[in-house]
């Protein structure tokens, strides 16, 4: 009959059956007391966590006296910086570059080149507005080596924007005026005001004593100034001093022959005609004009 009710015995019974029977065995294993010390129980059989204190107090100990304050041994020479020449440059172009910069190719070149990285170029595209990236970028870039001073030049020729990189690269400085000179010495500049008059002096006597070799360049000067007035293509011609009635003859009779289309041969003689009164009135006019100088 016994062995019948445990197998009728549900699982969940079952479960309950031998959850009871686990505590009734913890509890008659933590009632033996240690052998050799009736006076504790059980638990000094378990490793103690004083053991664990001390040696973590002690490691402690020793990684405090084994600390050393840091010194960096590396000077500042191994540093690279920004030439001071090249932060005036940027810093005397900085008005034209905030307005006229265009930043987006040269921020990619910078990137390419690893001047800067992803995360710079992220802060300066999140300023939105063109003249604030301007001036986050060239701000990183002062804070960088010179190399990325020659880089951005670079960029900016690359992205034609060669206006700029002539400006950050020319060695042509405006220089400011002193607002106050300070006291000139006037006695200077009186004697050097004093040696020009004298020397415009005597070339004034040189000249006045050499009248034949003045006349003969000043005839000279005025055929040169005459026959340079002279052009083909003129709206009054009549007004020219060396025009005559055979030259106008001839010049009619010219355009005549090219209008009306006749022969080649006829039109050649008709120019020869008109080129030949021109010269011989030029060589009348200047026998004149000779005559009256």
């Amino acid at each position: 009959m016994g062995s019948k009710r445990k197998k009728n015995l549900s699982r969940s019974q079952r479960n309950k059956k031998n959850y009871v029977c686990k505590c009734r065995s913890k509890k008659n294993v933590t009632s033996i007391p240690e052998q050799g010390n009736f006076s504790t129980g059980i638990h000094n059989a378990l490793p103690s966590t004083s053991g664990t204190l001390q040696v973590t107090e002690e490691l402690h100990n020793a990684s405090n006296s084994q600390l050393r304050p840091y010194v960096d041994d590396s000077s500042d020479e191994d540093i690279e910086i920004m030439s001071p020449e090249h932060k005036r440059r940027l810093n005397d172009c900085l008005v034209k570059l905030l307005e006229n910069m265009i930043p987006d190719e040269v921020l990619n070149i910078l990137l390419a080149k690893k001047v800067l990285t992803i995360s710079e170029m992220d802060t300066v595209k999140s300023k939105g507005i063109r003249m604030a990236m301007n001036e986050m970028l060239i701000s990183l870039v002062t804070c960088k080596p010179d190399k990325a001073f020659s880089v951005l030049v670079e960029a900016l020729k690359r992205s034609e924007q060669k206006n700029l990189a002539k400006l950050l690269t020319s060695t042509e400085y405006r220089k400011r005026k002193p607002a106050f000179e300070g006291n000139k010495d006037v006695t200077e500049d009186r004697k050097a005001v004093q040696a020009v008059e004298k020397f415009d002096k005597k070339e004034r006597e040189l000249q006045i004593y050499n009248i034949e070799g003045n006349w003969e360049f000043l005839r000279d000067s005025l055929l040169s100034a005459t026959d340079q007035s002279w052009c083909k293509v003129l709206s009054r011609p009549r007004v020219m001093w060396r025009w005559n009635d055979a030259v106008d003859k001839a010049i009619r009779a010219k355009r005549q022959a090219w209008k009306c289309g006749v022969s080649r041969e006829l039109y050649q003689i008709a120019r020869r005609k008109a080129r030949r009164q021109v010269h011989l009135s030029r060589e009348v006019a200047e026998k004149k004009f000779a005559n009256v100088l």
